[in-house]
């Protein structure tokens, strides 16, 4: 007889739900038993809520998701949860947890290696993983129903129509608006800091050209462009990542050229918006400036480096 009542169990705050219900309905296809409150409600009337929680993810749960944020384990209920899970942690290990973190935070009690680390790719390869944890801890994950696909799919695609609608609309128009600010804002940052080390480089700067902050190393540029023209929708506009060589009267337009491209999108949380590029990685605007910032410092360094050796050589 199995040991477990659920064969996954997933915590989340109230903010998080939208989340955490979406991989709920990607996973119960495949995955025989989920505990996942909203959906589990019937059977807890009558029962000590404490009591009850505690043990589902204490030791009624082969696997447990937390999808995380901040604020998790500071409210009643999570934090009810959150020590249920920490004692089932410290009594069997850590590999029956997996945590997808919703802000870019984690708790500090988590080993790093426990914490999914794709959520880049969305909540399908998370669902992935997680169906692989089951697998790795004695579960079984089986084949899915016709019916139950076909639900799930119809499900799926009413709920990524309805978000691409979103983007038809003044919101979307002022969230693309405001999430190029951070990325502009991001920069700036990271040029400031290298300003306040103690041997700064002379060769690092960042100005606002034609209204967007351009940023370069040495004869290297980079900044973004965004091609939308209209009001009220995004849809069909792109934020491309741009680099380019400075020349004696600034940015030389024959070496500039498109290296990536992004598009806004609605997270699962309905509420936050993020940027995907053409192979569905998400990213966060302080992610993109991250990475335009890491790439323009890799062709500083390489550019540096070959005329270095060509120095020596002569």
């Amino acid at each position: 007889m199995d040991e477990y009542k659920y064969e996954v169990a997933i915590s989340c705050t109230k903010e998080d739900e939208p989340v955490a219900q979406e991989l709920h309905d990607l996973l119960r296809p495949r995955v025989k038993a989920i505990f996942f409150y909203p959906e589990n409600q019937r059977e807890l009337i009558g029962q000590d809520g404490v009591e009850k929680f505690g043990s589902v993810f204490r030791t009624e749960s082969r696997v447990v998701v937390v999808v995380y944020r901040e604020k998790w384990g500071k409210t009643p209920w999570t934090q009810v949860e959150e020590n249920a899970i920490k004692e089932m942690c410290l009594n069997s290990g850590w590999t029956r947890i997996l945590l997808h973190s919703t802000d870019g935070k984690a708790p500090s009690w988590l080993p790093r290696f426990y914490i999914w680390s794709g959520g880049r790719y969305g909540l399908n390869a998370l669902a992935a993983a997680v169906e692989q944890k089951v697998q790795e801890q004695g579960g079984q994950v089986g084949e899915e129903d016709v019916l139950a696909k076909a639900q799930r799919i119809r499900q799926s695609l009413a709920t990524k129509e309805a978000r691409e609608a979103r983007r038809s609309t003044e919101e979307a128009f002022q969230a693309a608006r405001k999430e190029r600010q951070v990325i502009d804002a991001r920069l700036a940052d990271l040029v400031a800091a290298l300003e306040l080390l103690e041997e700064p480089s002379a060769d690092i700067h960042g100005q606002v050209v034609n209204g967007r902050y351009m940023v370069w190393a040495g004869y290297d540029a980079i900044f973004f462009r965004w091609t939308g023209n209209t009001m009220g929708s995004i849809r069909g506009d792109k934020l491309i990542l741009c680099s380019g060589s400075m020349g004696i009267w600034g940015l030389n337009a024959d070496t500039v050229r498109d290296v990536d491209s992004y598009e806004l999108e609605l997270a699962e949380d309905d509420i936050t918006w993020r940027w995907v590029d053409g192979k569905g990685r998400h990213y966060t605007s302080s992610d993109l400036a991250n990475l335009a910032f890491h790439r323009l410092l890799d062709e500083y360094e390489h550019r540096r480096n070959t005329a270095l050796e060509q120095r020596r050589r002569s």
